[in-house]
């Protein structure tokens, strides 16, 4: 039966791009539950571990609102869609997650790893800006295609 760190490994070998969680303790580091500042979930298919999701929050103060004070922000972080669990139902969930758990007023999500095909049939809007990673001292190419990349950087 894998661990959701030997889970999480696996799906990541797949990407050109990507974190190296060492073992087990790393993944449990980033990834354990914290009110406030990140919430991980795991789908588990008869006692055997079969998908993982996870997102990381930021609140922003809201400047001059007679109302609205603190605007809360979920960031896709790290998910692992399998067979059973495809990427689509897993954001799906996650963003319902967001909303009734952890009260987020708004999620987010990069255009990496499997991400971007579910985006549109999830209705999420286009950003407005291009995220650049720029990796000091490794070397990666002239340039790697998001879907690529199999990391989140905080």
């Amino acid at each position: 039966m894998p661990s959701i760190a030997e889970l999480l490994r696996a799906y990541l070998s797949r990407f050109t791009v990507r974190m190296e969680f060492a073992d087990d303790a790393e993944v449990a580091h980033w990834f354990t539950p914290r009110p406030g500042v990140v919430s991980s979930f795991v789908v588990e298919a008869q006692g055997v571990v079969d998908a993982f999701a996870s997102y990381y929050q930021v609140s922003t103060s809201v400047l001059n609102h007679a109302t609205h004070k603190t605007l809360h922000v979920a960031y896709s972080f790290y998910n692992v869609p399998s067979e059973s669990v495809p990427m689509e139902t897993l954001l799906r969930n996650l963003l319902i997650e967001a909303k009734n758990a952890d009260g987020q007023d708004v999620f987010n999500a990069l255009e990496v790893m499997d991400n971007t095909p579910c985006f549109s049939r999830l209705k999420f809007g286009v950003g407005d800006g291009v995220l650049n990673y720029f990796l000091y001292n490794w070397s990666a190419g002239e340039s790697v295609p998001p879907a690529e990349v199999g990391m989140v950087l905080v």
